[in-house]
């Protein structure tokens, strides 16, 4: 089983890429805090949404906001002529807002009426489990 549950405060506001194929993306980071932690230390989590949780992420997620996210873990490789990257990240299944900012409180449940664009038949479709980004195509799952 790979599911990640997460509580934490952004550390800027979430971005959006449009990529090729009509499809998008959303980076962030999450300041976590560590557990059993005596001094306040934080874990900086990458994390990454696909196109219609991109579009949400990028209208709600503002710095210091505080949420609990729920995804899976991935590594994403990428190489170049002298250096492989590796990049651990979540990858995104549903996001709730837990600070009282604004009256949303879990997408795709309890979506306010500007956002029934977001909606996929009620429900958030789970994307398919260790992707390879070279291979991945976020129309597959969305």
């Amino acid at each position: 089983m790979n599911k990640v549950i997460m509580k934490g405060n952004l550390t800027k506001d979430a971005d959006i890429k449009e990529l090729k194929g009509d499809k998008q993306v959303s980076n962030f980071t999450l300041a976590v805090d560590k557990p059993r932690a005596r001094n306040n230390d934080v874990v900086f989590v990458n994390c990454v949404a696909w196109n219609k949780m991109a579009k949400v992420a990028s209208k709600y997620l503002k710095k210091g906001r505080q949420v609990l996210i729920e995804g899976w873990y991935n590594i994403r490789i990428n190489k170049t002529e002298d250096r492989t990257y590796i990049n651990p990240e979540v990858v995104i299944d549903k996001i709730y807002f837990i600070d009282q900012k604004q009256e949303v409180q879990q997408w795709p449940k309890g979506i306010p009426k500007d956002m029934e664009k977001y909606k996929h038949n009620d429900e958030l479709v789970e994307p398919e489990r260790g992707f390879n980004p070279e291979e991945f195509d976020p129309d597959d799952f969305m």
